[in-house]
């Protein structure tokens, strides 16, 4: 367990989980471009059961929450900016409970290659069946019977946290 910091993602790919003595499970998958954190862990200085692990080499920024202060001091509308990060942040897990509940196995798949198309170019199959809580073995019966259309139940379009 760790006290996290928000990083920043400039190039790469990574797998951001929680664990506990079952295993890992996989939260969501993070790319180009994207910040993660476990804001709650960051904002209170708390340890986490969260981490990310490199899929790819990752090139990127880490924030310490120390900095982190300096620059909300320095520039009071960065805090505007974390909020919206922890906006981003409430808004995809409920998305992601959502779907957990309420879309079958084939509907979770096809949302996920709607929104994330290469997801395959760049994660393991075990780890994409991990995330949408499937054996991997229906994971490769979806892949090969895929052809229909995204299903439309989720209100929001976005599956991946923008940080």
């Amino acid at each position: 367990k760790h006290v996290c910091e928000l990083k920043f993602i400039c190039k790469g790919h990574a797998k951001y989980y929680t664990e506990d003595e079952k295993g890992k499970y996989i939260l969501s998958f993070i790319s180009d471009f994207q910040f993660y954190s476990n804001v709650e862990s960051f904002y209170n200085q708390t340890e986490s059961s969260t981490g990310a692990i490199g899929c790819t080499d990752i090139y990127g920024l880490r924030i310490t929450h120390a900095n982190f202060q300096k620059f909300i001091k320095e520039r009071p509308t960065f805090d505007l900016f974390f909020k919206k990060l922890i906006f981003d942040e409430v808004t995809y897990l409920k998305d992601r409970v959502k779907a957990l509940l309420s879309l079958d196995a084939k509907e979770r798949y096809r949302l996920l290659v709607s929104e994330n198309p290469r997801v395959f170019e760049h994660f393991k199959l075990v780890d994409i069946s991990n995330y949408l809580g499937i054996k991997p073995e229906t994971l490769v019966r979806l892949r090969k019977n895929n052809t229909a259309s995204i299903p439309r139940q989720l209100e929001t379009s976005r599956l991946l946290p923008a940080g």
